[in-house]
């Protein structure tokens, strides 16, 4: 086992990069792509990696980022990633470990989202010193589709409103192509629509220049972009790690003219279309509110119960709600925990605990998982 600091490069690079791919249902938050990226919002990554022989089977790609008064920040996104067909309570137990030490010897607050289906990580790190956290670094529960049923299953499964559609927007002049960079500008351009229509401050261009360029030339990325009679109206980056294909970022350009023809889901309908061709078993729409998890899981009992349409339009897929475990965290911020504690209990504390998990992840305020 071996703990560095600074991005990896050369065969070490190429080696991680390796693990996380061939470790299940996993993101690509722990490539060193994604440390590169996060560079550019002012985090430095540090590892944990784990060995057998000469080979590596599991580790941790952590986020730090130093804040005035509070010292550093650490952020695990997605992770621990073992390798399958490891012995794998042991070297959890190791891992969870090292991430204990890493919080109590270099920063001042460790924060750890352990992977989907990682229950067994949550109960390690627990069992660790780590305590659930109360900083929200990423949504709870999300919505995923699977992908193995044929495109006709899935196709079955989609409300009856889309399943219409996936037969009508050829022939209303509606076209989705796979873009590339010089596509970035259109892309921006619509994603600041749609942050002017939600109000969010989008990332700029430079960003999604880097975002892209890190993660599309080793095939992580793919932009799809949405067109009426040649007009670009909507589009969305989506990440590909494992067997997963996640939506990243989206835009759309609210126009009357094309409103009425549902291009945004043309456009996810594609990416499902997509992801199956590419030999991936999940595509993750984003994650849901958790009141509206609660609510949509009432919705099953009462068709009356009103659902918010900016969530529930990911259900119209057929996907399912998918749980996260629990976030967990080491913190020696001073009296940390009745902080907390204290300021959950008013809304500007709460607020305060939200831009304390802004901070961790380096982004502006806004419905997008980057």
């Amino acid at each position: 086992m071996d703990v560095s600091r600074g991005h990896l490069a050369g065969e070490e690079r190429d080696d991680w990069n390796k693990l996380v791919d061939s470790s299940g249902p996993v993101d690509v938050t722990q490539l060193t792509g994604w440390a590169t990226i996060r560079a550019s919002v002012g985090y430095e990554p540090a590892y944990v990696r784990i060995w057998s022989g000469n080979e590596l089977v599991a580790g941790a790609q952590i986020l730090c980022r130093k804040l005035p008064v509070f010292g550093i920040l650490a952020y695990v996104p997605h992770g621990p990633v073992i390798s399958e067909g490891v012995e794998r309570a042991s070297t959890l137990a190791a891992i969870a470990a090292a991430l204990q030490e890493f919080g109590a010897r270099t920063a001042r607050m460790l924060v750890v989202q352990p992977p989907m289906g990682g229950t067994d990580v949550y109960a390690d790190l627990l069992r660790n010193g780590f305590r659930r956290s109360s900083v929200e670094i990423a949504p709870a529960t999300s919505v995923r589709v699977d992908l193995t049923p044929s495109e006709d299953e899935i196709r079955s499964r989609l409300s009856r409103r889309l399943r219409t559609w996936t037969r009508q927007w050829a022939a209303r002049g509606v076209r989705i192509r796979e873009g590339t960079d010089a596509d970035l500008p259109i892309f921006a351009d619509l994603v600041a629509k749609s942050a002017a229509h939600q109000g969010f401050t989008p990332f700029n261009l430079d960003y999604l220049r880097i975002l892209y360029g890190e993660l599309a030339v080793s095939g992580h990325a793919v932009l799809l972009i949405g067109e009426v009679a040649g007009v670009p109206v909507a589009g969305e980056l989506y990440t590909g790690c494992g067997s997963v294909l996640t939506a990243r970022l989206c835009g759309l350009d609210r126009n009357p003219e094309t409103a009425h023809l549902n291009v945004a889901s043309a456009v996810t309908w594609e990416a499902v279309r997509w992801a199956r061709k590419h030999d991936y078993s999940w595509l993750d729409l984003g994650g849901v509110r958790p009141e509206t998890a609660r609510s949509i899981r009432d919705h099953e009992a009462n068709s009356d119960v009103p659902l918010p349409s900016t969530d529930v339009w990911k259900l119209k897929f057929g996907g399912q709600l998918t749980e996260l475990p629990p976030v967990v965290e080491v913190n020696r911020l001073p009296m940390a925990g009745n902080v907390f504690r204290s300021l959950r209990r008013s809304r500007l504390g709460r607020r305060l605990i939200g831009l304390t998990a802004v901070a961790l992840r380096g982004q502006r305020r806004s419905r997008g998982s980057v």
